[in-house]
């Protein structure tokens, strides 16, 4: 089996188990911020001071993207 095979067979597994993406998609950035600022782990001043520069400094000028 070469390389290329093997390829094949993990993105038709992925494609099979629902885990596969479309390297083409593309992620809005607000949309993208928003899920990791809500997955990581941060005290809760250290949410409050970030959560608070998403808010309003980082998506008014970056965008959210349609709501």
């Amino acid at each position: 089996m070469t390389d290329a095979d093997r390829w094949l067979v993990r993105k038709e597994a992925e494609i099979i188990d629902g885990k596969w993406k479309n390297p083409d998609d593309k992620v809005l950035f607000g949309v993208y911020a928003d899920a990791w600022f809500k997955e990581r782990a941060y005290a809760a001043t250290t949410r409050e001071r970030n959560g608070s520069a998403l808010r309003l400094h980082i998506l008014p000028l970056c965008g959210r993207g349609p709501e």
